[in-house]
């Protein structure tokens, strides 16, 4: 299955979701536990500073897709047995929509003005380069030598 990430059987593996995003199972059997990215390393140890009680535990199979929030951890293995193929899937990260800045009309007049005043002033510059190079110094006199 070209294209898709491959997750051995039996294996698992770490996700941080920090703009969110989409886990989709092309082929096979998984088990996704969601947790807090930015808390305990380690979500399925529970510790006396940060307890359990945010972990979510999803069952996938090929086909589903489970969207991911963002600042999520997802720790997702494989589930089939040994002779099974891995694994596939695919995870797709949201991602944020720049801000565009609208601009008004003589905002853009204005530019377009300040444009041509420099381009004028570029083939000034290229005229006044061009004069002083093609004017020629007069030719250097030799000088005679005595033999």
């Amino acid at each position: 299955m070209s294209g898709h990430w491959l997750l051995q059987t039996n294996r698992a593996i770490t996700v941080v979701a920090n703009s969110g995003g989409k886990l989709h199972i092309a082929r096979g059997q998984v088990w996704a536990t969601l947790g807090s990215a930015h808390g305990n390393p380690y979500p399925w140890r529970n510790t006396a500073l940060e307890p359990c009680a945010m972990l979510k535990d999803y069952f996938l199979n090929a086909g589903d897709t489970l969207v991911v929030p963002p600042r999520t951890r997802v720790v997702m293995e494989s589930m089939g047995h040994a002779k099974d193929l891995p694994v596939a899937f695919d995870w797709n990260c949201v991602l944020k929509a720049a801000r565009v800045r609208q601009t008004s009309r003589s905002e853009v007049v204005l530019a377009a003005g300040q444009l041509g005043d420099a381009l004028g002033e570029v083939g000034r510059a290229l005229r006044r380069l061009m004069g002083a190079v093609l004017v020629s110094p007069k030719p250097a006199q030799r000088l005679k030598t005595c033999t």
